[in-house]
């Protein structure tokens, strides 16, 4: 019993004559970058309307109108990549008018069927950015209602993104080498880096939405022009990053 009492006492006076290992010393900074990035992805909206008779005719309206977009769209001059998606179709029926103003507000179901109104609503993706302006023209042309554009995009934002990202951490770096040399220290390595949620361990890169590759646009007969060239010049998108970064100094 004594003799393990005195290997104790002795264990614990080795452990305390052991030199204390420093503690590291690291600076935690911020990093910033913004870079502006020209579009290369057009995002353009647009209705087909019809107005006939009967149900029948205007169905055949509605079809002639949808075949005519994807086949002319796809031929327009500068295209390379084209993607139309014809979503939220709609065949109501057109009350008679006379019945209807004097049903007052609300109308009247009974009222007798004067004709059918149809519509379709298309959403058309491309590139590059600026063929933008000569789709709108031509979806006009081609009879479309209400079109819009609605957007210019990055068809890879990811890549923009990792270059923002790159550009953040130099600006953390030298926020933290100027620290540090304030300091009377220097900057030895970088030890953690963070982008969103600072240094939580549960925490993650965020992801970012890359666009579906589509299919470039198919060359169907000759190449065609709208009849008004209408010119449109995207803006340069900008990529935003912030980040939490953690340098080691001595």
């Amino acid at each position: 019993m004594r003799l393990a009492a005195t290997l104790a006492l002795l264990s614990l006076a080795a452990c305390a004559s052991l030199p204390a290992t420093p503690a590291k010393r690291t600076v935690v900074v911020d990093g910033e970058a913004t870079i502006k990035v020209m579009p290369d992805t057009f995002l353009v909206s647009a209705s087909l309307v019809t107005r006939s008779p009967d149900q029948s005719a205007g169905l055949a309206e509605l079809s002639n109108k949808l075949v005519q977009v994807k086949e002319s769209l796809p031929r327009l001059a500068g295209l390379k990549q084209l993607e139309i998606n014809s979503n939220d179709i709609q065949l109501v029926p057109v009350y008679e008018p006379m019945c209807m103003r004097e049903s007052g507000y609300g109308g009247n179901p009974s009222c007798p069927i004067a004709g059918r109104m149809g519509a379709i609503d298309l959403v058309v993706r491309g590139s590059p950015a600026d063929r933008a302006g000569h789709v709108v023209s031509m979806l006009s042309q081609l009879g479309a209602e209400t079109v819009k554009l609605q957007s210019f995009s990055l068809s890879n934002l990811k890549a923009e993104q990792d270059k923002a990202i790159t550009a953040a951490v130099e600006d953390a770096r030298a926020k933290a080498s100027a620290i540090a040399m304030a300091a009377g220290s220097r900057v030895t390595g970088l030890e953690k880096v963070q982008y969103g949620r600072g240094f939580d361990e549960s925490s993650s890169m965020d992801s970012f939405s890359i666009m579906s590759v589509w299919e470039n646009a198919p060359q169907v007969g000759g190449l065609i022009a709208p009849t008004v060239d209408l010119d449109v010049t995207p803006s340069p998108v900008e990529v935003s990053v912030k980040i939490v970064a953690s340098f080691a100094v001595e």
